[in-house]
């Protein structure tokens, strides 16, 4: 009877616990849902996400979680509380878009909104029976090498009720960090004068080159493309007192993050022979050397590797 009584005493003891835990659960929740469904407050969704990529758009949010949205834009979203969710509701920002650093092209706080578009010009609206509208902006990629860029969003007036979620957090700002995705590159330092080896590298015809067949030699100079605006781009002629080996004022531009390079259309005619299509292609800042490989027409697998001459 004993042993009995003392398991009934042990019993009643964990239901009172239960019960005390159950209590301040209730009460901790309903402090919560005061909070979000009480007086009616608009403010910036704190899961928004605090930086996205240039390219592949790879958010990464404060909550330290990541999703990807779709291409080259994001979704900042803006929430209101309330009952009452009969009427669409307005909501008013502004928002300003900078450089974050110092690069070859911009300074330090500079304008950058060029850069990015909003689609909603200024205003919002969150449509009724919802309780979150969204400021969606457009991200322009670019192969410049510019550094991140930030964009400050503040919620400026609303139709529904007060700005910001409380008085501790007010959530009615956020700063969006772009990251730059491109590599930058001294293009300045590839002016010179560059040495042409070539040769075929399988087939008949290897380990033979053009000027082996030909009796020809080949110099290039590379010279800063005056249209560019990228810090990417030079114009390759050929040295007075060789032969011809690409067309004068092929454009080459510098595939920067990838490390590789492309030329401008029509495709490189090699050495007034047949055109070329690489299909890879390397540069090396070391020694200031672009080596490309692929076909050349018919005739077999072909690489040139351009080094500049020493100064």
């Amino acid at each position: 009877m004993k042993e009995y009584n003392f398991l009934n005493k042990i019993f009643l003891v964990l239901i009172l616990a239960v019960a005390v835990i159950a209590c301040e659960e209730k009460d901790a929740g309903e402090l919560v849902n005061a909070e979000l469904t009480g007086a009616t407050r608009v403010y910036l969704d704190p899961a928004n996400a605090s930086q996205v990529s240039e390219t592949s758009n790879v958010v990464s949010s404060g909550d330290g979680t990541t999703s990807v949205t779709g291409e080259n834009t994001v979704e900042i979203a803006v929430i209101r509380t309330g009952t009452d969710f009969s009427s669409e509701a307005t909501v008013g920002f502004t928002a300003t878009t900078t450089y974050a650093v110092t690069s070859d092209f911009f300074d330090e706080g500079d304008d950058a909104s060029g850069t990015v578009t909003f689609s909603n010009e200024g205003t919002i609206t969150i449509p009724a029976g919802q309780s979150r509208g969204f400021v969606v902006v457009a991200i322009a990629d670019d192969v410049v090498a510019t550094g991140d860029r930030v964009i400050n969003v503040t919620l400026t007036d609303t139709s529904a009720g007060e700005l910001g979620l409380n008085d501790a957090t007010p959530f009615t700002t956020l700063a969006l960090t772009i990251i730059d995705d491109d590599c930058p590159i001294a293009i300045a330092d590839w002016v010179g004068v560059y040495d042409v080896d070539e040769n075929f590298t399988d087939g008949v015809n290897a380990p033979f080159g053009l000027a082996d067949f030909f009796g020809e030699s080949y110099q290039v100079e590379i010279a800063l493309d005056p249209t560019d605006n990228t810090g990417t781009k030079v114009v390759i002629t050929n040295s007075a007192g060789f032969n011809q080996y690409f067309n004068d004022g092929l454009v080459m531009t510098f595939l920067t993050c990838p490390g590789q390079v492309s030329f401008s259309e029509p495709a490189p005619n090699v050495a007034l022979f047949r055109d070329y299509a690489f299909e890879t292609s390397s540069y090396n800042e070391g020694n200031f050397s672009i080596k490309c490989e692929g076909p050349l027409a018919t005739f077999g697998p072909y690489q040139f590797t351009l080094t500049k001459q020493a100064e």
